[in-house]
């Protein structure tokens, strides 16, 4: 998806959240100027959307049907926020010598505190329980693996090809983490040697994979301590490489082989 699209998508999502919080943070009986700006701000995502892919219509109703039932949620103070989890280090299990370097069973988040980023909330404590761990587990099927977060300017959910290294596969909760794995193009040789070579060195803790999503967070107390709680997801963006995972990502043993 062009930056473009990506702004337009992004910005009309936007739109009709607020247009939600008006309508439920205005006393009934003056709610009728802001039905309005809902019908409008749904008719900006729809055609968003529908340009954007061509089973946009599909999105369209998930869309609209996810952001109103989380209208409830954000009256009470809930907020959907993107989450880019690349802070926190994790320890490495240095990868077997086995296998020819395309496929890499990897531990993608695992449930508790996290300390990557939450849009909006620099440095807040954010905790996933593991319900929603489950539900990520679903959403890594299929998700694109993408050498590096992207920047701002090109947007958390970016489809840029550039970014796109491999896909993910085989995504299940094990105990409270997600484990599944991450297939290379065959176009990224230069990434699989770089890989195989870190591993060869015992030095696969190089590396490591993060999430980028969109979650529902609210405020509550988590193990006697203040904190943001996943209590939806939003939207999966990508799995992506990087050096300091905030939720517990990694990569396992036993590389293009099955995970143990």
């Amino acid at each position: 998806m062009s930056f473009e699209t990506q702004v337009e998508v992004l910005t009309a999502e936007s739109e009709l959240r607020v247009a939600y919080q008006l309508f439920y943070g205005t006393p009934p009986l003056s709610r009728l100027p802001h039905v309005g700006k809902i019908w409008n701000a749904e008719a900006r995502m729809k055609a968003a959307l529908i340009r954007h892919r061509e089973d946009g219509k599909r999105r369209v109703i998930e869309t609209i049907a996810e952001l109103a039932a989380a209208a409830g949620r954000l009256a009470r103070g809930a907020e959907l926020c993107a989450v880019k989890q690349a802070r926190a280090n994790f320890l490495v299990r240095e990868a077997s010598d086995s296998g020819d370097g395309w496929r890499w069973p990897v531990q993608v988040m695992e449930a508790g505190f996290a300390y990557g980023n939450v849009e909006g909330h620099a440095g807040s404590a954010h905790y996933y329980p593991l319900e929603m761990v489950e539900k990520v587990a679903e959403a890594v099927n299929g998700a694109r693996f993408r050498r590096r977060h992207p920047r701002e300017d090109e947007g958390a959910g970016s489809d840029l090809p550039e970014l796109t290294a491999g896909w993910v596969s085989d995504g299940r909760l094990e105990g409270s983490t997600v484990r599944a794995n991450v297939n290379l193009l065959h176009s990224e040789s230069s990434l699989r040697s770089t890989l195989l070579a870190a591993q060869e060195a015992g030095k696969m803790d190089l590396f490591s994979v993060s999430i980028m999503a969109y979650f529902h967070f609210e405020q509550s107390r988590v193990e006697g301590r203040p904190a943001l709680v996943a209590t939806a997801l939003g939207r999966f963006c990508g799995l992506d490489l990087c050096a300091e995972p905030g939720a517990g990502g990694r990569f396992l043993s036993d590389a293009a082989g099955v995970v143990q």
